[in-house]
C-alpha cells in the first residue's frame, strides 16, 4: 500500500541525556505516520529502538530547533 499523502506524525528513537559522562540527548528519525480516514494511525518504521520508547511528533506542531550548520574553513593563502 502506497500512501502519496504528507505525514501527519515523526517517529523518533530518543538516547536520553546523562550529566555523569557529558552525553547530549539524542534524537534518530525512525519512520513516519499517517492518520487514517477511519481515526486510526498508520506507522511505517525504518528502526527499533532497543530499550522500546518511540516518541511521535506532531508535524504540525513541530518545534522550530534550530539546525545544526556546518561550515567549512577556507585554507590561509
Amino acid at each position: 500500500m502506497t500512501n502519496f499523502t504528507k505525514p501527519a506524525l515523526r517517529a523518533f528513537a530518543v538516547r536520553d541525556a546523562d550529566e555523569a559522562t557529558g552525553r547530549k540527548a539524542f534524537w534518530r528519525e525512525i519512520g513516519v505516520a499517517w492518520l487514517t480516514k477511519s481515526g486510526h494511525i498508520r506507522l511505517k518504521l525504518d528502526a527499533l529502538p532497543t530499550d522500546g520508547v518511540i516518541m511521535l511528533l506532531d508535524e504540525a506542531k513541530r518545534s522550530k530547533r534550530p539546525t545544526r550548520k556546518t561550515t567549512t574553513k577556507k585554507a590561509a593563502a
